[in-house]
């Protein structure tokens, strides 16, 4: 597993306004090298809110994304601009593989919800590689001027990148 921000995120926890602007790139299949594989999180079971990936992510196994590999929680209000390239039918600019995923041992269900997050057209060419969970109205790719105007659509932990030195032009954290 190789990420940008965090391994794997458990149940029960939240990640809040946080970025990735590095290079992610997963070139080794072994057991953790190149398998869930995300700009943010490589594995999601909790909870993931105002963030954004502008690095490129690389993976040669499965469950790319550009935000996270695997999601078995919840993300919203989330984007990507960078690009995202790996096996393509796991691969994806906002999740590798959206999962709903029940644990015998622990008789617990994973459900991986995605609602209000978008991705620059042209970073890769689906926005989720693989679904078999829930996927919200709002997600959908954006070109590159509707990316930078949806400040406001995202909500209040982001801002406009008002003289474009911090983002390119596209939305920024209230921290930053």
């Amino acid at each position: 597993m190789l990420v940008g921000v965090i391994g794997i995120n458990e149940q029960n926890t939240k990640i809040n306004s946080c970025l990735n602007r590095g290079v992610v790139e997963a070139t080794n299949q072994n057991e953790y090298g190149s398998t869930n594989v995300g700009g943010i999180i490589g594995m999601n079971c909790g909870n993931v809110f105002n963030c954004y990936n502008s690095g490129t992510i690389t993976g040669q196994n499965k469950n790319v994304g550009g935000i996270i590999g695997l999601n078995r929680g919840g993300l919203e209000n989330s984007y990507n601009i960078g690009d995202v390239s790996g096996p393509v039918d796991t691969t994806g600019a906002i999740v590798g593989y959206n999962n709903e995923f029940y644990d015998d041992g622990t008789n617990i269900t994973y459900v991986g919800k995605t609602n209000n997050c978008y991705s620059l057209e042209g970073v890769t060419s689906e926005l989720f590689g693989e679904n078999n969970s829930i996927i919200g109205k709002e997600c959908s790719f954006k070109n590159s001027d509707e990316l930078k105007g949806l400040y406001e659509v995202l909500g209040g932990p982001f801002k406009e990148d008002t003289e474009n030195k911090k983002n390119n032009g596209y939305p920024i954290l209230e921290w930053q």
